[in-house]
């Protein structure tokens, strides 16, 4: 939650940030930042929560994990790009409007 936050708040106040970082064509994903520590932090989250299983278990939970850090990483980035537009959140109350956004979503 606090790094989602934290992702949306920071490219909110500095879009110009995020107009760069995201205008930049052929992007390898493996070597990006952002993306990087996002998919880290989030991966070891996520494990905590499915916990250790057997092998065939794990690398179901490994499919499964990819793809929630990817739907995460889809919220938090469309987020970022949505509270820009006048009218859709409640900028004066940000945080608290980001967090409510975050937490509707079941992980």
């Amino acid at each position: 939650m606090e790094l989602g936050k934290s992702y949306v708040l920071f490219f909110y106040e500095n879009p110009l940030y995020y107009q760069l970082l995201f205008s930049i064509g052929d992007i390898d994903i493996d070597d990006y930042p952002p993306f990087r520590l996002f998919r880290t932090t989030a991966e070891k989250v996520l494990k905590g929560l499915l916990g250790n299983k057997g092998s065939r278990a794990n690398k179901m939970n490994n499919s499964i994990i990819h793809a929630k850090v990817i739907a995460l990483w889809s919220l938090v980035h469309g987020l970022s790009s949505v509270v820009t537009v006048k009218g859709v959140v409640d900028t004066d109350h940000l945080e608290d409007e980001v967090e409510l956004i975050l937490s509707s979503i079941n992980v």
